[in-house]
């Protein structure tokens, strides 16, 4: 399978990781963004990207890029709240060997200003098969694969899972779900990550 390269670029921080020869970044594989120091009243507060979203509200950010990004890390003042919101995304590397695609989960959610994380999984289906309505965890539809990995759950980590059955010239939907208890009204939320689409290509 041909290796994928991507760029990658940071404002206000530097990427700690070994460029290719090419300059270029090896798509799936870990890659490590450093923010600079905080100016002086400043303080970081999260890194974006090139459309705003928040990625990580930590100043050492790892991540497994799928496509070229635009990471900035973003100061506040030192007396300004950050509102915490949970961060849950999930990458993939289609090129894993055979017919099986590794999915790379990565989550941060702080139990005080969000709650309290209970669960966390994936949920999988052939892009053909993809309904919008019944994508979704706990759903009925036999096509959708639904795991839960309750090893896994923690405030905030990464896991990688490998999922076989994904066969050659296939799309899949993919995306990532957590459930937290509120820490304000106790409730039960789940929220998901952006869903992917990720071909397998032939070896």
């Amino acid at each position: 399978v041909a290796k994928v390269y991507v760029d990658i670029t940071a404002t206000n921080g530097k990427i700690t990781t070994a460029a290719q020869p090419n300059g270029k970044y090896l798509a799936y594989n870990a890659v490590t963004a450093v923010a600079d120091a905080a100016p002086a009243g400043m303080k970081f507060a999260y890194w974006t990207d090139a459309e705003g979203n928040i990625l990580s509200y930590k100043s050492t950010y790892k991540f497994y890029p799928a496509a070229s990004v635009e990471l900035t890390a973003v100061y506040v003042a030192e007396d300004e709240t950050v509102v915490l919101t949970p961060i849950v995304t999930l990458a993939a590397n289609p090129t894993t060997e055979g017919e099986k695609i590794t999915y790379i989960l990565a989550w941060d959610v702080d139990k005080n200003a969000v709650g309290t994380v209970t669960a966390l999984g994936i949920i999988i289906v052939d892009k053909a098969d993809y309904n919008a309505d019944t994508f979704v965890h706990g759903t009925t539809d036999t096509k959708v694969f639904d795991k839960a990995f309750s090893n896994r759950v923690a405030q905030s980590g990464e896991y990688s899972a490998t999922k076989t059955g994904s066969v050659y010239d296939h799309t899949y939907v993919a995306a990532m779900w957590l459930t937290y208890t509120d820490a304000t009204t106790g409730e039960a939320v789940t929220v998901y990550s952006d869903a992917i689409e990720v071909l397998k290509p032939a070896s």
